[in-house]
């Protein structure tokens, strides 16, 4: 594996481990969801182990091919307990109207994660070169869609987007082109081309974006301090499956070299 690849895989397990960390800490507002959705608060317990789970797995490469498809299920039942309830309602800090939006973006999220551990998993020596390989390009597809998906819902809550921006001192003249950048860049992503290159635009909008509109932890954020810092941690997750996305597929005569 490349430098890149590794440096990406270890980003990936410290966000997911520093995930775990801040649910247990954010407790009151991992309730509020689980409570409006009706769901036991062990889900928050669950979602914690399931992610540090999954960061131990990934840095040290221990037991791949068995425990991430199963910590993979986990996380996806996790998302779908906390986050798959669209009807109206507050969420902690949160009012009743945002709680689609709110909702929305956290299973768009979560479902970039997904991709990148998919991604992660390309890099264990465990498991047949065809599983492999079928993991890394569901992932690398799937973190090019969350691009896609996320640039349209920011065209859609586009006047929503740049009063954010403008509360945190941004240049909202910004917005459409992080807008074009991902929906050309993501697809590209998805289908496998170009791939050493569209990766640096695309690290470039999230680290940016992550920055400019959670970067600010004052009264006056567009979003609760708490979940600004939840969100360095979801978005450190799809840059780092960025990073893991740069490797290439070897051909069949070269692993048979």
């Amino acid at each position: 594996m490349s430098h890149l690849f590794v440096s990406g895989r270890w980003l990936l397990a410290i966000a997911l481990g520093c995930l775990s960390l801040w649910f247990l800490v954010t407790w009151e507002t991992r309730i509020a969801y689980l409570d409006v959705a009706g769901q036991s608060h062990l889900w928050a317990i669950f979602a914690a182990v399931t992610m540090a789970g999954l960061g131990v797995c990934i840095a040290f490469g221990y037991q791949q091919t068995l425990l991430l498809p199963l910590l993979i299920s986990a996380l996806a039942a996790v998302s779908f307990v906390m986050y798959f309830e669209f009807s109206n309602g507050g969420i902690g800090e949160y009012p009743a109207n945002l709680r689609g939006e709110v909702n929305f973006k956290a299973l768009l999220v979560h479902t970039g994660m997904i991709g990148s551990i998919l991604l992660a998993w390309h890099g264990t020596p465990a498991g047949s070169d065809r599983l492999r390989t079928i993991a890394f390009m569901t992932g690398r597809a799937v973190i090019g869609c969350y691009f896609i998906i996320n640039a349209l819902w920011q065209w859609y809550y586009f006047d929503i987007r740049v009063e954010h921006v403008e509360a945190t001192g941004g240049n909202p003249a910004l917005i459409p082109i992080a807008i074009g950048l991902q929906i050309i860049c993501g697809g590209l992503l998805a289908a496998g081309l170009w791939t050493n290159w569209i990766v640096w635009p695309l690290a470039l909008v999230i680290v940016s974006s992550t920055a400019m509109v959670h970067g600010d932890l004052s009264a006056t954020a567009p979003y609760p301090a708490n979940i600004q810092v939840q969100q360095w941690f979801v978005k450190s997750t799809i840059l780092a499956g960025i990073l893991m996305s740069v490797v290439q597929q070897p051909s069949s005569s070269q692993r048979n070299a």
